[in-house]
């Protein structure tokens, strides 16, 4: 992106600054919430049918993957950051 022009008053403006993503990353991130729906929707079903054993390895599945997904995310914005520091 190009360089903002420096005002004078900068206490009246903010810049917004938008990073791209390749679409690899953008289709994961979709898998990724596609699993997570399905299991959420797996865990739910087995509570209904009384299937306890199936509702909890789901239920623990599912908040495994989810964790696991936002501490990537978390790690991915730190290291995103640390490179712009740089640029």
């Amino acid at each position: 992106m190009s360089q903002p022009r420096k005002s004078p008053d900068k206490s009246r403006f903010f810049t917004v600054r938008i990073r791209r993503k390749p679409l690899y990353e953008w289709l994961l991130w979709g898998l990724w919430l596609l699993v997570l729906v399905v299991l959420l929707e797996f865990t739910l079903a087995s509570r209904r049918e009384y299937e306890w054993q199936a509702a909890t390895l789901a239920g623990a599945l599912l908040l495994i993957l989810l964790l696991g997904g936002v501490v990537a995310g978390v790690i991915r914005r730190i290291e995103a950051e640390e490179q712009d520091k740089y640029h």
